[in-house]
């Protein structure tokens, strides 16, 4: 972690992990994990940022995990393509 913080917010992460049997279901409404993907040129001086309506903000490519999804990192990638074409 890089500060106090980071690690609360790990070691929270890690606790619901535990708990939830479900947690990359968007019906589970304790909450759940989205997966996401970070688009980066070869220099690494730009990202791909999309606006995200419902919350009016910036964010890295991503989204819900698909049932078809074999992994977080399958979803992330699959999210990259849907949202950047």
């Amino acid at each position: 972690p890089f500060d106090p913080a980071e690690a609360e917010a790990i070691a929270a992460t890690l606790a619901f992990l535990e708990k939830q049997d479900r947690y990359w279901q968007r019906d589970n409404y304790v909450g759940h994990l989205t997966a996401s993907a970070w688009v980066v040129n070869p220099a690494k001086s730009h990202v791909l940022l999309t606006h995200h309506p419902k919350f009016d903000c910036w964010l890295q490519l991503g989204g819900h995990v698909e049932d078809g999804d074999a992994s977080l990192l399958a979803a992330a990638l699959r999210e990259a393509q849907e949202e950047s074409g």
